[in-house]
């Protein structure tokens, strides 16, 4: 999935298997997996999502930083977040980059990942002037960074 986008010559992860689901410590409380690399890239496509149209994510993550982009069809949103404790980055604004702002379309986007070891599961929505949000789930694979 990494080769569908421009630039990236980024090798899949090879860690143990997703343990994004819940597992127990010795307090019976149950969280996430904490253990991932310093630096990560997060790589997913797709063709139809919200409102027709085609979607491309590339994350990088730096501890518990976000950094990238989001494209939808000819527009390029840039994305900063922060990941939680809890290996979430829930509803984080996008705005156009500045390749994209003379392109018709939308100006932010809102963003929600869920990280796991090696795949991520998450969601964007993108307002429409009728009211209606275009949204669309998607998955993304973990990669090592340049």
């Amino acid at each position: 999935m990494c080769a569908a986008l421009v630039g990236c010559t980024a090798k899949p992860q090879t860690t143990s298997r997703d343990s994004a689901h819940a597992s127990n410590d010795n307090t019976g409380a149950s969280h996430k997996s904490s253990v991932a690399p310093t630096r990560s890239r997060w790589v997913g496509v797709g063709r139809h999502g919200g409102c027709n149209l085609s979607w491309a994510v590339d994350l990088i993550q730096e501890r518990d930083r976000i950094t990238g982009r989001l494209i939808l069809e000819d527009i390029e949103y840039e994305i900063h977040g922060i990941v939680d404790s809890d290996g979430s980055m829930y509803d984080v604004r996008g705005g156009k980059s500045a390749a994209s702002k003379g392109v018709l379309g939308p100006r932010f986007i809102r963003l929600s990942v869920d990280f796991g070891d090696l795949q991520a599961t998450g969601k964007y929505a993108v307002e429409t002037s009728d009211s209606n949000d275009c949204a669309t789930e998607f998955e993304l694979n973990r990669y090592a960074a340049d």
